[in-house]
C-alpha cells in the first residue's frame, strides 16, 4: 500500500529515489534550486505519474524569503545558517529563496505517514512547526549537539514515545563522547521510553 512520505531536504535525491522505488507517494522539498532541477530530470517519470511532487522552497517559521547559503565545496552543507555552509573555509554564496512553514506544506499536500528532515541546522524549526494534528506517524531528524535535547523534548510534546539515536559520524554508528549527552538526556527523561 503506497504511503505519503515527505523528504524535507531532498539534496541529491538518494532518499527520494528509495521511497519511490518502494512505491510510495513522495513530496520532496529543497531550498537549493540546482538540486531541485537535477531531481526533476532524474525523476521525470515519477513526476509525470504524480507519484512525486518536488517543491523548491525552504522550510522556515513562516512564509517569506530568506538568504540560503549554497556551499560550492560540499553541497550537503548548504544551509540557511552561514556558519554551516562556510565551515572549514568552504566556498559559499547566498541566494534568496522562498520559504514556507511546514504546516502550510502539510495543508497543501496532506499529513504524511513518515517525514525525513535533514536540512542542515533548520531541522528543529521544521519540528517546532508541527502540532499533534499534523505530525506524521514516524519522523526522523538530523540533530546536532547544541539543539538535540530541545528537539527530543519537542518530539515528546508531539506524542512520540519511541526513538532511536545513532551517530552518523562513522561507519559503525558508535557512541562517541560528543553524542553521549543525547543518550544521558534520554535516559533521564523517561517519558520517551517506549
Amino acid at each position: 500500500m503506497p504511503l505519503l512520505i515527505y523528504d524535507i531536504g531532498l539534496h541529491d535525491g538518494g532518499d527520494t529515489g528509495h521511497y519511490l522505488r518502494e512505491g510510495h507517494q513522495v513530496v520532496a522539498v529543497d531550498a537549493n534550486p540546482t538540486m531541485c532541477a537535477a531531481a526533476k530530470v532524474r525523476f521525470r517519470d515519477y513526476i509525470q505519474t504524480e507519484q512525486l511532487k518536488i517543491v523548491n522552497c525552504g522550510v522556515a517559521e513562516c512564509k517569506g524569503q530568506l538568504d540560503f547559503w549554497i556551499c560550492d565545496d560540499h553541497s550537503e552543507w548548504s544551509s540557511f545558517r552561514r556558519e554551516i555552509a562556510s565551515r572549514n573555509g568552504a566556498k559559499h554564496r547566498a541566494i534568496a529563496v522562498p520559504c514556507v512553514a511546514i504546516r502550510d506544506l502539510i495543508g497543501e499536500f496532506g499529513v504524511p505517514h513518515y517525514m525525513k528532515i535533514d536540512i542542515e541546522g533548520y531541522d528543529g524549526i521544521c519540528v517546532a512547526g508541527l502540532n499533534s494534528a499534523i505530525a506524521p506517524q514516524y519522523i526522523s531528524i538530523e540533530m546536532d549537539h547544541l539543539c538535540g535535547a530541545s528537539d527530543l523534548g519537542r518530539l515528546a510534546e508531539l506524542g512520540y514515545k519511541g526513538f532511536k539515536i545513532i551517530c552518523q559520524n562513522n561507519a559503525w554508528h558508535q557512541v562517541t563522547t560528543g553524542n553521549l549527552a543525547f543518550y544521558r538526556w534520554a535516559l533521564i527523561n523517561r517519558s520517551f521510553a517506549a
